[in-house]
């Protein structure tokens, strides 16, 4: 759908199109398959952009309703990130600063070792073992190895 140049789909296809993806979108929702349901609705944001780069006519109920069900979309996308956060863990830096904070609290670290780039850590850090990475702690932050995009769940909520 994204690659083909604005104006090549008709507009009516593609309102079609985000209507489709919008309905499956609140049905994933209601049935509490929250991720499904996110996909779905951000492809209805895609639709969105794809009728907005046709230059529609903006005075259409066509157009006015699809522009009324952007936001609602968006609001529930936003809702529904948090509840997958809350689900899957928190953000990068919540999840090092709550692990950092568990690992004071529980006394869960190990002496400082070189993380796995080789360099020696910073002074006054400590290293933890994270599922099998090294995790290099420094004043409250964690600093994640490359390839590591954010810290386990149970690490995130502090229950190490």
């Amino acid at each position: 759908w994204g690659q083909k140049k604005p104006g090549f789909y008709s507009l009516s296809i593609l309102y079609d199109a985000a209507e489709r993806q919008r309905s499956a979108g609140y049905e994933a929702l209601n049935g509490k398959k929250y991720a499904e349901g996110y996909v779905l609705l951000l492809r209805f944001t895609k639709f969105y952009d794809m009728v907005m780069a046709s230059k529609p006519d903006k005075k259409t109920a066509e157009f006015r309703a699809l522009q009324r069900q952007m936001f609602t979309v968006v609001d529930a996308l936003e809702d529904v990130k948090a509840r997958l956060y809350r689900e899957w863990g928190a953000a990068d830096e919540a999840a090092a600063a709550a692990a950092a904070a568990a690992a004071a609290q529980m006394g869960a670290s190990t002496p400082s070792a070189p993380p796995p780039s080789g360099a020696a850590p910073p002074p006054g850090s400590e290293t933890l073992d994270v599922g099998g990475w090294q995790v290099v702690v420094t004043d409250g932050h964690a600093v994640l190895p490359e390839g590591m995009t954010h810290l386990p769940g149970r690490w995130a909520r502090g229950a190490a």
